[in-house]
């Protein structure tokens, strides 16, 4: 009977490495205010605290640093709009403290049928943007290989 408890238990074992592999497979970038999957672009605390907002990624038009596309630090905002009304913030209470925070950055993305961009904070904005831009690129490519049903 122990035989058959340890080959349940290394079976599980084994399910559980399958499923964790699986899992973070689709993950390209995850870290607190954002998860970036092969598919989806998750914000965390975007319209209200504790709230995530999924994006599809054949969504998003663009993607760019706040500072590349003139909206500097003081018009940003802690959560909701900022002096820049164009750009909807999702919550980060440190965004707009004074002193440098290394790698963070604040990142805006453009959202086909949304009139406002939303903007976020990530820890390491170097290997955010060209990991986003890397999944648009693609999503882009499987979406031109598709077929057109009539």
């Amino acid at each position: 009977m122990s035989n058959s408890s340890s080959l349940s238990r290394s079976g599980e074992q084994e399910l559980q490495s399958v499923v964790a592999s699986l899992t973070c497979a689709s993950v390209l970038y995850c870290e607190k205010y954002v998860c970036l999957r092969s598919h989806t672009l998750t914000i965390n605390n975007c319209y209200l605290p504790r709230s995530k907002h999924a994006v599809p990624i054949k969504d998003i038009l663009s993607v760019d640093f706040a500072h590349d596309i003139g909206v500097p630090r003081w018009q940003q905002s802690c959560m909701g709009i900022g002096l820049n009304v164009t750009v909807w913030w999702a919550w980060d209470g440190h965004r707009l403290l004074p002193g440098k925070r290394p790698g963070y950055a604040s990142v805006v993305i453009r959202v086909r049928g949304k009139r406002q961009r939303l903007g976020f904070t990530v820890k390491d904005g170097a290997r955010f943007l060209p990991v986003l831009r890397e999944a648009m690129a693609r999503t882009q490519q499987q979406q031109q290989q598709q077929p057109t049903s009539q």
